[in-house]
């Protein structure tokens, strides 16, 4: 099974480090691989979300309405904003069971 998910080494809302999704698989029956950090392209990701979305704003906004797009653009930014500065990571993970 591959699960890609974010990351976080501090209490965080549902995101949990890296560390306690291995040692569950482990526990678990499973190997894990980890992927490298993917937090670099997912905040190219969330750039290419802001951008596509403000370039076509009005036809975004008339499919979901204009509150609903405003709250998405800034948890897009909030969200690449945690993953520049580090607070976040992204990893794909691989179980494999044993």
């Amino acid at each position: 099974m591959v699960v890609l998910t974010v990351t976080a080494d501090r209490p965080m809302f549902r995101v949990i480090p890296k560390r306690k999704i291995i040692s569950a698989a482990e526990r678990a029956g499973f190997d894990v691989e980890v992927s490298d950090s993917l937090a670099h392209h997912y905040v190219r990701t969330l750039e290419n979300f802001i951008h596509n979305i403000t370039e076509h704003k009005d036809e975004v906004v008339a499919l979901m309405g204009a509150d609903r797009v405003e709250k998405d653009l800034a948890f897009y930014a909030a969200c690449a904003d945690l993953f520049r500065r580090e607070l976040n990571d992204m990893f794909e993970f691989t179980f494999v069971a044993r």
